[in-house]
């Protein structure tokens, strides 16, 4: 079920920090790990935030196969074999725009992460600031194609 997210939620946050008005977008926030599992599909509109949580994994799989997001926040802090799940994102979530959490990465890790598509890398101390202009850069192109010429 869809719901309106509250004013102190992460993507309340996000929307009130855009640049820009939006038209409409949808944004996937997963965090994931050995004992962790939350996932929250938003639709961002003129009218607000709504959000819908996604309880199970395997939920979240057919979410990735059934819908279309135009940006994944991937929090993978505390997952082992994060670059393999955006593999597995990215064959059925092409265009969308992947904003990787993950501990210190590695040079190799980078590489193979930019090969994968994923937009942009923050690892502890998270910038929130510094998220949330990024977030707003990648929504920019989305909102521009729904608004009319």
């Amino acid at each position: 079920m869809w719901m309106l997210c509250g004013p102190d939620s992460f993507a309340s946050r996000l929307v009130n920090n855009l640049s820009f008005t939006p038209v409409s977008a949808k944004l996937l926030s997963v965090r994931t790990g050995s004992a962790v599992f939350h996932a929250k599909a938003l639709v961002v509109t003129t009218t607000g935030v709504y959000d819908r949580e996604i309880p199970t994994e395997g939920e979240l799989a057919t979410a990735f196969e059934s819908e279309k997001f135009d940006l994944i926040i991937y929090d993978g802090r505390q997952e082992e074999a994060l670059l393999e799940l955006v593999e597995k994102i990215r064959v059925n979530q092409p265009e969308a725009q992947i904003l990787l959490l993950c501990t210190k990465p590695p040079l190799e890790f980078i590489v193979k992460a930019i090969r994968l598509g994923v937009r942009d890398l923050f690892h502890p101390p998270i910038n929130l600031p510094s998220l949330l202009a990024r977030a707003d850069e990648f929504l920019k192109p989305v909102f521009k194609k729904d608004t009319w010429a």
